[in-house]
């Protein structure tokens, strides 16, 4: 099962109807619930040579709220007239993923791995929106995403019969060009670097600590529009720090 929360606030440009009004203000607040699978097969031709597929399943939610909004121009919530208290439904889904692995040992103490992976972010840029007035408006907004590419490599080295280090990297292309690029979504090009080190208590049991850097890219934005006005600028930090721990038990 997989959770996801969406809460969404933008302004709106008053200007375009009341010329000396301030923005007015959206927001839309909800969760969802939703299933998805995923399903994998493993090969091993030779012993220390391995090459995996797998998959995962998209994940569709839908998300049910009534649109807040506040501080329109007289013009703009006349030309709005029910739809500016209406309800709003939003689908979107998670992109599905498909990842072909390969792994091999070089020595007893040396290990590469790689993986090649697509996945499906035009289906992800496509949003299925309905607004519940006086009457129902259905609609789809396409963002105009691309499915996206990711590439990895990676390599173990066995310190010692307890210790195992671990490092990496990897890109991902962009899922979206710098005119379709949105400030609630400022997608682009992804590259990591990781490293990681494992302890083995037992045959059993091990224990591991992994540091990850990913550089998001700039996120150029090129927007302009009558309502929304224009937005352009980029991100001059756009990089996120992942520290994970972990803990293996077999039986």
């Amino acid at each position: 099962m997989n959770y996801a929360t969406l809460h969404q606030e933008a302004a709106i440009n008053n200007s375009v109807t009341d010329p000396g009004f301030a923005d007015g203000q959206l927001e839309l607040d909800d969760s969802s619930w939703a299933p998805f699978g995923m399903v994998g097969v493993l090969l091993e031709p030779r012993k220390g040579t391995r090459f995996g597929v797998a998959y995962t399943s998209q994940v569709e939610h839908e998300f049910d709220d009534s649109l807040e909004i506040k501080g329109l121009g007289p013009n703009f919530e006349a030309a709005l007239g029910p739809l500016a208290n209406a309800d709003a439904d939003l689908e979107i889904t998670l992109p599905q993923q498909v990842m072909v692995s390969a792994y091999h040992e070089l020595t007893e103490d040396l290990a590469i791995m790689g993986n090649i992976a697509w996945q499906d972010w035009s289906e992800f840029g496509e949003t299925n929106v309905t607004l519940r007035a006086a009457n129902t408006n259905e609609f789809t907004a396409d963002r105009n995403f691309d499915d996206t590419w990711h590439f990895s490599v990676g390599a173990q080295y066995q310190l010692s019969p307890a210790w195992r280090l671990s490092s990496g990297v990897a890109f991902d292309t962009s899922p979206v060009s710098n005119k379709d690029r949105t400030p609630d979504a400022p997608l682009d090009r992804q590259i990591r670097v990781a490293g990681g080190l494992e302890y083995a208590f037992s045959e059993k049991m091990t224990f591991g600590l992994a540091y990850t850097y990913l550089n998001g890219g700039s996120a150029d934005i090129r927007q302009s529009g009558p309502l929304r006005g224009d937005l352009e600028g980029d991100y001059e930090r756009n990089d996120i720090h992942f520290v994970a721990a972990h803990v293996n038990w077999r039986w």
